[in-house]
């Protein structure tokens, strides 16, 4: 496995099981403790909401992913409006915000929708 694949795989792993200990995960991945140690630091270094506890291991900081969701075409355009209001109205912190929810609502919408 490549180092994005298990960096991506470890975040999956974190969200399934909340509190994981180096040891265990790098059984997991059947790899060195410090190449867990520096895997993490990679995913903190990269925004990843990566908290650690002595004798707790390592955890996603809670909310950082969503359970996924699933919305009708009238809701997906509702959330469309609100992120557009939200890009016109608020600062610069929710308008990213917004402009990142609007590509993830339209990247799933049919292209009848999208337009």
């Amino acid at each position: 496995m490549n180092r994005t694949d298990r960096l991506l795989s470890l975040i999956v792993e974190l969200q399934a099981k909340h509190w994981q200990r180096a040891e265990d995960l790098a059984a997991t991945f059947e790899i060195s403790k410090r190449t867990i140690y520096r895997d993490m630091l990679a995913l903190m270094e990269s925004g990843v909401p990566v908290i650690s506890s002595p004798g707790q291991g390592y955890a996603l900081d809670e909310g950082y992913f969503l359970p996924p969701l699933s919305f009708t075409a009238d809701e997906s355009i509702v959330l469309l409006l609100g992120t557009d209001f939200m890009e016109q109205t608020f600062d610069a912190q929710y308008q990213i915000a917004a402009r990142s929810a609007t590509s993830k609502i339209r990247a799933v919408l049919s292209q009848r929708l999208r337009n």
